[in-house]
């Protein structure tokens, strides 16, 4: 969080300057977040506009934690304080998905599923080509032979 002294739209700016730009490319390049809400910052008394110069940047798993907003009196200075909010929304991440083994899975097996053939995608109704070539996307997943059944229900008559 700082005074950035910087000009976007993105923040709530109506115009934008080099630095601006700049914040801007290194938030997209870096996958940065921005709190601010479309609250002003910033008072500039000589021309008595107000202006958001001042940032609050975090990471993606931080930004559903944190609330961004100003305070209505300046108190004395040209900045607007800045509260920043702290939320406990109890949001349980899912469980990060276990690391795929590339060495034990049968590539032969997954290729024969992964192939999609002409008779395939012939049919007569779209509805059956697409039922057909899903089945087989669902079944090259399973390369190994102890998740997918010895005959898969139906295979004879979804490959012919």
């Amino acid at each position: 969080m700082g005074d950035f002294n910087s000009h976007n739209p993105i923040w709530g700016s109506p115009d934008i300057n080099l630095r601006g730009q700049q914040i801007e490319t290194l938030i997209d390049n870096h996958c940065i977040c921005l709190l601010n809400s479309s609250n002003h910052t910033y008072f500039h008394q000589p021309t008595r506009t107000f202006h958001a110069l001042d940032l609050a940047l975090c990471s993606p798993s931080l930004v559903i934690k944190w609330n961004f907003n100003t305070e209505d009196d300046l108190f004395n200075s040209d900045h607007f304080p800045i509260i920043l909010s702290y939320i406990d929304n109890d949001i349980r991440y899912p469980e990060r998905p276990r690391k795929f083994i590339f060495q034990k899975t049968n590539w032969s097996l997954f290729s024969e599923f992964a192939t999609i053939t002409l008779d395939m995608v012939e049919e007569a109704s779209i509805d059956d080509a697409v039922d057909k070539v899903t089945f087989n996307y669902a079944s090259s997943r399973h390369g190994h032979p102890q998740n997918i059944r010895e005959n898969p229900q139906n295979l004879e008559t979804l490959v012919e």
